[in-house]
């Protein structure tokens, strides 16, 4: 998940892994942000941490990952609309595995774009899902805690900002 704001993002580590994990081209900025500068581990204790940006250039990049669920652009949608969106979600995502199981084993060995694109698909499906769960009481969601975010109401637990 990530937060935009107008002079900052946050995302946390489990969607910056993701992306490290995808073919997508990464700047390096954002690979030495994620990296640390004595190398970051990410695990089930952190994964739901945030990393800031504050780089007009990340911040840009960052919001051009639209498979990335942007918490500011959800929080409002009723459980309709949320469901509705992960309808769409799921469609996109079984017509990108019906487009790869087309394929030959060796024109699916090359490519990559259609396994980036089913993966990050199902990513994008599990975090609304997670939002929605959350807007029932049904999960917590981590939030990054600083005290410039304080006009915006979490109702559950909060988790750092690493820098």
């Amino acid at each position: 998940m990530k937060l935009i704001f107008k002079d900052k993002a946050y995302v946390q580590l489990n969607d910056l892994m993701r992306l490290c994990d995808s073919d997508i081209p990464v700047p390096l900025s954002i690979l030495k942000k994620i990296s640390g500068d004595s190398g970051r581990v990410v695990n089930k204790d952190n994964r739901y941490n945030y990393l800031k940006f504050t780089s007009e250039d990340d911040i840009e990049y960052i919001k051009k990952q639209t498979w990335m669920i942007d918490y500011n652009e959800v929080k409002r949608k009723s459980e309709d609309e949320l469901l509705n969106d992960l309808g769409e979600v799921a469609k996109e995502w079984e017509q990108a595995i019906i487009e790869y199981n087309k394929l030959t084993n060796e024109e699916q060995e090359t490519r990559q774009d259609l396994i980036d694109k089913k993966e990050l698909l199902s990513f994008k499906y599990y975090s609304l899902r997670d939002v929605l769960m959350y807007k029932r009481g049904d999960t917590e969601l981590s939030f990054p805690t600083e005290k410039s975010l304080k006009n915006i109401l979490f109702r559950k637990r909060k988790c750092n900002v690493e820098e």
